[in-house]
């Protein structure tokens, strides 16, 4: 062993007493914590006998008891002049600082001499000297470690903060601290439903998931989750909750993130199909996968974009006489599927409207159409372009637009004179010269009323980057197709390529060469050949994203066909993946639960596809999974199903029944409607008291290192609803687990 040198050593001995210092500072808190946790058990059960005991003492006494109390209280402050500190505290910073106050390793610049002749002061007189033990047990001796103690100890501290920090964690991100309630309604942006998806995506897929709730939150070591379980309440919206949040003591008990999050238009059991179009399973996902080609395509492919943009513009519900779904000729899937979702129009920079800094920014705007009709498949496509010139107010404003038509034949085209005066063409860019603005005078505001009446009203716009267009109009629009988003060549979403390389790579064409600079028409038209170009070729063509994923998941097929082995249990003989991508497809217990009430009408067969058991009645109480062995799944008797849906006689049956079986199901939820009339003024506040009830019934259901969600899912007249989301932590005692021996 290498001698050391007496600084080294030095140091040596000074980090090992620092360490030790530590240890025993620990195993103080640990020892605090035990007594509270004692302490606070004990009074909880002692609370009933001494108010039975002071409810039968007359209020008289009571009264003369509190008197005394009181005065006996004030005179002991008086005497000592302050009020004492606890006693646990102190002796901590005795210990603490018996041990700081000692020099042993380091010389006092002072001479001993010195040391010795300082008179003692009065404040130092009750600490213990070097080498005598306090009342806490700690002394000098105990803070001096041989070799052996210091590597067990640096072994323990460590295994110590992996056990601390190796547990799931969940924080907000600023978009989710905007959709606080916290924060007045004003100041308050929502989120989506699609964002508690992406949540549950992550929960349940890990770091497989190829949706992740990283735009409002951040969940930490998501794969250390030991279930989650979500409780649904539909007919309670985000004004039922502020009007009597006082009736919810006990959802503001156990949640902190409390969020307002946008939902579908409200229809019984919408919200339950929304979250179904997460892969709920891993079978489900490799099923998904092999239809598909990969994940991503998939969800891009069975999502609805549509669903929350028609709560957010004004958008006329289906009409009673049939409409055309039919894909037009040429295209080989519903053009709907392009259309960017109402999140993407945030993350992207579209204007909305929103509340909260959203609806202060784009409150001078306009929708292109007072009332919007629903897309369907064969709606028009216009691709739009503009052009901007810098003005004196600090930014660009519109100077030109050119609308094209889904024939390739321009419809609308015109110069605009800004409010402001430019004092940058922008020509190399814009192509607008001083020349050409002398005798415009089509104002913006004649140019939105133009538009107004020009587009139907499930008009498509198609272009590239349009969020820039839109707010050069000033206007709101609802459907649209982006084709910076839908095409893809770098591998990565955030980077974008341009309409110039775009055309070149796809269409063969060369534009956005002339000296004059950009013409309108042209990048209007080359967008709206793109998307029809897409249109007809596929989903996943022109996206580098999902024709990747699509590739690498043949390969990965093909390599796990030849990776498996053949493991014998029991007399059985199964397959089991080896490749890690699928090694948790063959785990039985990933398996979901959705439990509902016989009043709520959802067609559980359409929802999951046929894939899933349903138990109805009786069957739901007790249904053959509840009583078959581990064993007889393991022998291929009764093998349990992906998804087990459940109907049970009331809400609180539908209680019940998740607190007897979500410890079983890697996903739970519950699904529960609360019908009008319960929301009566004679009526609600029990109502909403009863709700609360289900929720702390529910919280208590939940595992350690659970995520549990709360969704109030609005009413036809209110599309805002709150989230609620926390992860229970972990009941055992960290000193328990992870004791300090030495």
């Amino acid at each position: 062993m290498k001698t050391l040198t007496a600084k080294q050593e030095a140091r040596l001995q000074k980090k090992k007493k620092k360490m030790a210092a530590l240890a025993e500072i620990i195993k103080l808190n640990d020892r605090d914590r035990r007594n509270k946790k004692t302490r606070s058990s004990s009074e909880s059960s002692n609370s009933s006998s001494s108010s039975s005991e002071a409810a039968s003492k007359g209020s008289n006494h009571s009264i003369r008891g509190e008197q005394v109390s009181r005065k006996s209280g004030s005179e002991q402050i008086a005497d000592n002049g302050c009020m004492e500190e606890p006693k646990s505290k102190r002796m901590k910073i005795e210990s603490i600082g018996d041990f700081y106050n000692s020099n042993d390793d380091v010389p006092s610049k002072k001479s001993k001499s010195s040391e010795n002749n300082r008179p003692v002061d009065k404040k130092d007189a009750h600490k213990p000297q070097a080498g005598k033990v306090t009342s806490e047990g700690i002394s000098q001796e105990n803070l001096q470690l041989s070799e052996s103690q210091y590597i067990q100890l640096k072994r323990e501290l460590n295994e110590r903060k992996r056990s601390i920090r190796n547990v799931p964690r969940l924080r907000l991100k600023e978009q989710g601290e905007q959709a606080s309630l916290s924060l007045e309604v004003n100041s308050r942006t929502p989120i989506f439903l699609t964002d508690i998806q992406h949540l549950l995506m992550a929960a349940i897929l890990g770091g497989g998931s190829p949706c992740t709730p990283w735009r409002w939150c951040h969940l930490e070591k998501s794969q250390r989750l030991s279930h989650t379980l979500v409780l649904v309440v539909e007919g309670l919206s985000l004004f039922h909750f502020l009007s009597y949040e006082n009736h919810f003591s006990e959802a503001n008990r156990v949640f902190q993130n409390k969020l307002e999050v946008i939902m579908p238009p409200h229809k019984e059991g919408k919200i339950i199909e929304e979250l179904a179009a997460v892969p709920l399973t891993s079978s489900e996902k490799e099923e998904l996968i092999k239809r598909y080609g990969s994940l991503e395509t998939a969800i891009e492919t069975n999502k609805d974009p549509l669903l929350l943009v028609k709560t957010i513009f004004p958008v006329d519900g289906p009409s009673d006489t049939p409409v055309d779904q039919t894909v037009p000729s040429g295209d080989t899937f519903p053009r709907t599927q392009l259309l960017l979702s109402a999140l993407q129009m945030v993350d992207e920079g579209y204007p909305l409207p929103l509340r909260g800094k959203l609806a202060n920014r784009f409150q001078s705007y306009k929708f292109t159409k007072d009332v919007y009709s629903e897309v369907t498949p064969r709606s028009p496509l216009f691709g739009l372009d503009c052009e901007m010139c810098k003005t004196t107010k600090g930014g660009s404003e519109l100077t030109r637009i050119s609308i094209v038509g889904e024939d390739m034949k321009p419809v609308y085209e015109t110069l605009v004179r800004p409010t402001n005066k430019i004092i940058d063409y922008l020509t190399p860019y814009s192509g607008i010269t001083p020349e050409m603005m002398i005798n415009v005078t089509k104002t913006l505001e004649e140019v939105q009323e133009d538009i107004r009446r020009l587009l139907p009203p499930d008009a498509i716009l198609v272009g590239q980057s349009l969020n820039a267009d839109l707010h050069a109009m000033r206007m709101m629009h609802p459907y649209i197709i982006d084709t910076s988003i839908i095409f893809n060549i770098t591998g990565e979403r955030k980077r974008k390529a341009k309409l110039s390389t775009l055309a070149q790579q796809f269409l063969g064409e060369v534009i956005q060469q002339s000296m004059d600079g950009h013409d309108p028409f042209e990048d209007s038209l080359a967008s709206l050949k793109l998307t029809k170009l897409k249109l007809s070729k596929g989903l996943d063509f022109g996206d580098a994203v999902l024709d990747g994923r699509k590739k690498a998941n043949e390969v990965y097929s093909t390599t796990t066909q030849q990776l498996k082995t053949q493991v014998t249990i029991g007399a059985q003989t199964k397959e089991v993946i080896s490749h890690n991508l699928f090694a948790h497809v063959a785990k039985v217990e990933r398996r979901t639960a959705v439990i509902t009430s016989e009043e709520m009408n959802v067609d559980f067969h359409k929802v999951f596809n046929n894939k899933a058991k349903v138990y109805s009645g009786d069957d739901a109480i007790h249904n053959e999974n509840s009583n078959t062995t581990s064993n007889e799944f393991c022998n291929g008797k009764n093998p349990p199903s992906s998804i087990d849906c459940f109907r049970t006689e009331g809400n609180k049956g539908a209680i019940r029944k998740t607190r007897d079986v979500s410890s079983n199901y890697a996903l739970t939820i519950t699904n529960l409607n609360v019908a009008p009339q319960r929301l009566e003024l004679s009526r609600i506040e029990k109502t909403i008291s009863n709700v609360d009830k289900w929720i702390s019934r529910l919280w208590e259901t939940v595992a350690a290192n659970g995520l549990f969600v709360v969704l109030l899912g609005g009413t036809p007249g209110a599309s805002s609803g709150v989230a609620m989301v926390k992860i229970k932590k972990s009941g055992t005692d960290v000193a328990t687990d992870t004791p300090i021996a030495v």
